[in-house]
């Protein structure tokens, strides 16, 4: 676990703005937007003023996301600190930090994950903190329930 570092993206290409805002205008008067709707939204949204073909500027330091690895159980997360309790865990004379971090985000609902980190990992003086983005990798385990086996007699 680190601190997530400052990103940010700019789209300034004139089609590349002009296919996002028309995809974001049809997702919200839509609900929703797929590969299908492409066309239709590109055909329907015009600007209203021209700063509607400014470059768009995505800052991605302060996002909540989980992506796979190369590796088949690992994940890589980035995502806000929402608690943090220091010395939560000892186990074979390692001290384990509990942070709990948000890595799915959505309007009025967020998914936080209690991430163990043995402390010893911890780059220098730096500790996490809540409020604070940080990333890393995870090795993630669940168990699917009501899943049943439909065996062919």
């Amino acid at each position: 676990m680190e601190p997530a570092p400052h990103r940010e993206y700019v789209i300034d290409d004139p089609d590349k703005i002009r296919h996002f805002e028309a995809t974001n205008a049809w997702a919200k008067k839509h609900g929703q937007f797929t590969k299908e709707d492409e066309a239709a939204a590109l055909a329907a949204w015009q600007p209203e003023a021209p700063e509607d073909l400014e470059p768009i500027r995505i800052d991605a330091s302060c996002m909540a996301m989980l992506w796979p690895t190369e590796f088949s159980n690992d994940s890589g997360y980035m995502g806000e600190v929402v608690c943090v309790t220091p010395d939560a865990v000892r186990m074979l004379d390692t001290i384990f930090w509990r942070v709990d971090v948000t890595l799915i985000s959505c309007e009025d609902e967020n998914l936080a994950v209690p991430i163990y980190v043995a402390e010893n990992l911890f780059e220098g003086n730096w500790r996490p903190s809540v409020g604070e983005y940080v990333r890393g990798n995870l090795w993630m385990q669940a168990y699917a329930r009501g899943i049943r086996a439909n065996h062919a007699s």
